[in-house]
Protein backbone atom coordinates (compact mmCIF):
# COMPACT_ATOMS: atom_id res chain seq x y z
CA UNK A 1 0.00 0.00 0.00
CA UNK A 2 1.23 3.46 -0.89
CA UNK A 3 -1.23 5.45 1.21
CA UNK A 4 1.61 7.19 3.07
CA UNK A 5 2.24 9.10 -0.17
CA UNK A 6 -1.29 10.47 -0.38
CA UNK A 7 -1.15 14.30 -0.46
CA UNK A 8 -2.25 15.88 2.82
CA UNK A 9 -5.21 17.62 1.20
CA UNK A 10 -7.36 16.76 -1.81
CA UNK A 11 -10.38 18.41 -3.33
CA UNK A 12 -13.46 17.19 -5.14
CA UNK A 13 -13.61 18.00 -8.83
CA UNK A 14 -16.35 18.27 -11.45
CA UNK A 15 -16.20 17.23 -15.09
CA UNK A 16 -13.97 19.55 -17.13
CA UNK A 17 -15.95 18.91 -20.29
CA UNK A 18 -19.58 19.41 -19.20
CA UNK A 19 -19.28 20.60 -15.58
CA UNK A 20 -21.29 17.76 -14.09
CA UNK A 21 -20.68 16.58 -10.53
CA UNK A 22 -22.32 13.20 -11.15
CA UNK A 23 -21.55 10.10 -13.19
CA UNK A 24 -21.15 6.33 -13.07
CA UNK A 25 -18.86 5.00 -10.33
CA UNK A 26 -16.38 2.62 -11.97
CA UNK A 27 -13.98 2.03 -9.05
CA UNK A 28 -13.85 3.10 -5.40
CA UNK A 29 -10.04 2.95 -5.16
CA UNK A 30 -7.26 3.80 -7.57
CA UNK A 31 -4.33 1.58 -8.56
CA UNK A 32 -2.23 2.91 -5.65
CA UNK A 33 -4.85 1.86 -3.09
CA UNK A 34 -6.16 5.35 -2.37
CA UNK A 35 -9.86 5.48 -1.49
CA UNK A 36 -10.70 7.93 -4.26
CA UNK A 37 -13.58 7.22 -6.67
CA UNK A 38 -13.07 6.82 -10.42
CA UNK A 39 -16.06 8.16 -12.36
CA UNK A 40 -17.30 8.15 -15.93
CA UNK A 41 -19.36 11.25 -16.64
CA UNK A 42 -22.48 11.12 -18.78
CA UNK A 43 -20.59 13.12 -21.43
CA UNK A 44 -18.00 10.34 -21.67
CA UNK A 45 -15.04 11.92 -19.85
CA UNK A 46 -13.47 9.83 -17.08
CA UNK A 47 -12.19 11.50 -13.91
CA UNK A 48 -10.92 10.89 -10.44
CA UNK A 49 -13.42 12.13 -7.87
CA UNK A 50 -10.66 14.01 -6.04
CA UNK A 51 -7.18 15.27 -6.79
CA UNK A 52 -4.30 16.88 -4.87
CA UNK A 53 -5.39 20.32 -3.69
CA UNK A 54 -2.06 21.81 -4.75
CA UNK A 55 -1.19 20.27 -8.12
CA UNK A 56 1.88 22.48 -8.56
CA UNK A 57 3.38 21.21 -5.30
CA UNK A 58 2.41 17.62 -6.14
CA UNK A 59 4.49 17.69 -9.32
CA UNK A 60 7.17 20.20 -8.26
CA UNK A 61 8.10 18.82 -4.84
CA UNK A 62 8.78 15.24 -5.87
CA UNK A 63 5.61 13.54 -4.62
CA UNK A 64 4.51 12.49 -8.10
CA UNK A 65 7.78 10.76 -9.01
CA UNK A 66 8.00 9.11 -5.56
CA UNK A 67 4.49 7.72 -5.99
CA UNK A 68 5.05 6.32 -9.48
CA UNK A 69 8.47 4.93 -8.53
CA UNK A 70 7.06 3.11 -5.50
CA UNK A 71 4.27 1.62 -7.60
CA UNK A 72 6.61 0.31 -10.30
CA UNK A 73 9.35 -0.78 -7.90
CA UNK A 74 12.09 1.18 -9.65
CA UNK A 75 13.28 4.76 -9.60
CA UNK A 76 11.60 6.91 -12.22
CA UNK A 77 12.97 10.46 -12.30
CA UNK A 78 14.44 13.11 -14.56
CA UNK A 79 17.52 11.00 -15.23
CA UNK A 80 16.02 7.56 -15.74
CA UNK A 81 13.13 8.65 -17.97
CA UNK A 82 15.33 10.17 -20.66
CA UNK A 83 16.11 6.89 -22.42
CA UNK A 84 12.39 6.09 -22.58
CA UNK A 85 11.69 9.60 -23.88
CA UNK A 86 14.18 9.18 -26.73
CA UNK A 87 12.45 5.97 -27.81
CA UNK A 88 9.10 7.73 -27.56
CA UNK A 89 10.34 10.65 -29.69
CA UNK A 90 11.59 8.25 -32.36
CA UNK A 91 8.15 6.64 -32.36
CA UNK A 92 6.47 10.01 -32.96
CA UNK A 93 8.88 10.99 -35.73
CA UNK A 94 7.25 8.77 -38.33
CA UNK A 95 3.82 10.25 -37.60
CA UNK A 96 4.72 13.95 -37.39
CA UNK A 97 7.40 14.12 -40.08
CA UNK A 98 7.92 15.12 -42.89
CA UNK A 99 5.82 18.06 -41.69
CA UNK A 100 8.01 20.93 -40.50
CA UNK A 101 7.26 23.17 -37.52
CA UNK A 102 9.70 25.99 -36.82
CA UNK A 103 8.53 27.15 -33.38
CA UNK A 104 7.56 24.38 -30.97
CA UNK A 105 5.80 24.67 -27.61
CA UNK A 106 6.04 21.59 -25.38
CA UNK A 107 3.39 21.50 -22.63
CA UNK A 108 4.47 19.27 -19.75
CA UNK A 109 7.73 18.64 -21.60
CA UNK A 110 9.74 17.42 -18.60
CA UNK A 111 13.41 17.19 -19.62
CA UNK A 112 12.64 18.31 -23.15
CA UNK A 113 13.97 15.17 -24.83
CA UNK A 114 10.93 14.69 -27.07
CA UNK A 115 10.49 18.25 -28.31
CA UNK A 116 14.23 18.85 -28.73
CA UNK A 117 14.54 15.64 -30.76
CA UNK A 118 11.72 16.67 -33.10
CA UNK A 119 12.80 20.32 -33.28
CA UNK A 120 16.30 19.21 -34.31
CA UNK A 121 14.76 17.42 -37.29
CA UNK A 122 12.77 20.53 -38.13
CA UNK A 123 15.69 22.89 -37.33
CA UNK A 124 13.30 24.74 -35.04
CA UNK A 125 13.23 26.27 -31.56
CA UNK A 126 11.55 24.94 -28.42
CA UNK A 127 9.69 26.47 -25.48
CA UNK A 128 8.98 24.05 -22.63
CA UNK A 129 6.34 24.60 -19.95
CA UNK A 130 6.44 22.24 -16.97
CA UNK A 131 5.75 22.64 -13.23
CA UNK A 132 8.51 20.19 -12.18
CA UNK A 133 11.63 22.27 -11.59
CA UNK A 134 13.84 19.21 -10.99
CA UNK A 135 12.97 17.94 -14.47
CA UNK A 136 12.81 21.06 -16.60
CA UNK A 137 16.29 22.11 -15.45
CA UNK A 138 17.64 19.21 -17.52
CA UNK A 139 16.15 20.69 -20.71
CA UNK A 140 19.14 22.24 -22.45
CA UNK A 141 19.23 24.49 -25.47
CA UNK A 142 15.64 25.70 -25.22
CA UNK A 143 13.44 28.22 -23.46
CA UNK A 144 12.27 26.85 -20.10
CA UNK A 145 9.20 28.06 -18.22
CA UNK A 146 8.65 26.43 -14.83
CA UNK A 147 4.95 26.71 -14.09
CA UNK A 148 1.54 25.40 -15.01
CA UNK A 149 0.06 25.52 -18.48
CA UNK A 150 -3.18 26.90 -17.04
CA UNK A 151 -1.46 30.07 -15.78
CA UNK A 152 0.97 30.59 -18.68
CA UNK A 153 0.43 33.91 -20.47
CA UNK A 154 1.84 33.93 -24.03
CA UNK A 155 1.05 37.63 -24.46
CA UNK A 156 1.57 38.30 -28.18
CA UNK A 157 3.83 35.35 -28.94
CA UNK A 158 2.89 32.54 -31.33
CA UNK A 159 4.11 29.01 -32.05
CA UNK A 160 3.70 26.73 -35.04
CA UNK A 161 2.74 23.71 -32.97
CA UNK A 162 2.02 22.77 -29.37
CA UNK A 163 3.01 19.28 -28.24
CA UNK A 164 0.91 17.87 -25.40
CA UNK A 165 2.44 14.42 -25.00
CA UNK A 166 1.28 12.15 -22.17
CA UNK A 167 0.27 15.31 -20.32
CA UNK A 168 -3.43 15.97 -20.85
CA UNK A 169 -4.36 13.48 -18.13
CA UNK A 170 -2.35 15.41 -15.52
CA UNK A 171 -3.64 18.92 -16.19
CA UNK A 172 -5.82 20.79 -13.74
CA UNK A 173 -8.07 21.85 -16.61
CA UNK A 174 -7.50 20.31 -20.06
CA UNK A 175 -10.29 22.48 -21.44
CA UNK A 176 -8.60 25.69 -20.28
CA UNK A 177 -5.21 24.68 -21.65
CA UNK A 178 -6.44 23.46 -25.03
CA UNK A 179 -8.57 26.57 -25.48
CA UNK A 180 -5.68 28.86 -24.57
CA UNK A 181 -3.31 27.04 -26.93
CA UNK A 182 -5.62 27.78 -29.83
CA UNK A 183 -4.94 31.50 -29.38
CA UNK A 184 -1.16 31.15 -29.68
CA UNK A 185 -0.49 27.96 -31.69
CA UNK A 186 -1.32 27.15 -35.31
CA UNK A 187 -1.32 23.38 -34.82
CA UNK A 188 -1.64 20.93 -31.95
CA UNK A 189 -0.39 17.41 -31.35
CA UNK A 190 -1.90 15.64 -28.37
CA UNK A 191 -0.94 12.11 -27.35
CA UNK A 192 -3.23 10.39 -24.87
CA UNK A 193 -1.70 7.59 -22.82
CA UNK A 194 -3.40 4.75 -20.92
CA UNK A 195 -6.53 5.34 -22.95
CA UNK A 196 -9.41 4.53 -20.64
CA UNK A 197 -11.12 2.22 -23.10
CA UNK A 198 -8.04 -0.07 -23.05
CA UNK A 199 -7.80 -0.36 -19.26
CA UNK A 200 -9.73 -2.02 -16.47
CA UNK A 201 -11.36 0.66 -14.24
CA UNK A 202 -9.04 -0.04 -11.27
CA UNK A 203 -5.90 0.06 -13.43
CA UNK A 204 -7.04 3.20 -15.27
CA UNK A 205 -7.78 5.00 -11.98
CA UNK A 206 -4.70 6.95 -10.88
CA UNK A 207 -4.42 9.87 -8.48
CA UNK A 208 -1.79 11.38 -10.78
CA UNK A 209 -4.14 11.10 -13.78
CA UNK A 210 -7.00 13.41 -12.88
CA UNK A 211 -8.66 12.74 -16.24
CA UNK A 212 -9.21 9.63 -18.35
CA UNK A 213 -10.03 9.72 -22.04
CA UNK A 214 -11.26 7.37 -24.70
CA UNK A 215 -11.26 8.32 -28.37
CA UNK A 216 -14.75 9.80 -28.21
CA UNK A 217 -13.98 11.96 -25.17
CA UNK A 218 -10.75 13.28 -26.72
CA UNK A 219 -12.55 14.32 -29.89
CA UNK A 220 -15.34 15.99 -27.92
CA UNK A 221 -12.84 17.95 -25.84
CA UNK A 222 -10.84 19.04 -28.89
CA UNK A 223 -13.99 20.19 -30.72
CA UNK A 224 -15.23 22.19 -27.73
CA UNK A 225 -11.83 23.90 -27.56
CA UNK A 226 -11.86 24.82 -31.25
CA UNK A 227 -9.54 22.14 -32.64
CA UNK A 228 -10.18 19.91 -35.66
CA UNK A 229 -8.50 16.49 -35.88
CA UNK A 230 -6.77 16.15 -39.26
CA UNK A 231 -4.94 12.90 -38.53
CA UNK A 232 -4.74 10.33 -35.75
CA UNK A 233 -2.63 7.30 -34.93
CA UNK A 234 -3.23 4.44 -32.51
CA UNK A 235 -0.21 2.77 -30.91
CA UNK A 236 -0.76 0.15 -28.17
CA UNK A 237 -2.51 2.09 -25.39
CA UNK A 238 -1.75 5.51 -26.94
CA UNK A 239 -3.70 7.58 -29.44
CA UNK A 240 -2.08 10.60 -31.05
CA UNK A 241 -4.05 13.42 -32.69
CA UNK A 242 -2.69 16.09 -35.02
CA UNK A 243 -5.04 19.06 -35.07
CA UNK A 244 -5.57 22.42 -36.76
CA UNK A 245 -7.95 25.26 -36.00
CA UNK A 246 -11.64 24.43 -36.41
Amino acid sequence: MLTHLLPATTRVIHCDLCGSASGELLASHDRYGFAIPFIKCTCGLYRMGERPADLFAFYNHGTYRDLVSAYHGRRIDATTIQTEQIEYAEDLEAFLCPRVFDKVMDVGGSTGVVSRYLAALWKGTVTIIDPAGDEIKHARGCERICGTAETFNPKFRRWDIALVCQTIEHLESPRTVLTNLRSCCESLFIDVVDVAQFESPRRAAKLDHTWGFDDNAVRKMLAVCGWKVISSQRRASHIGYLCSHE
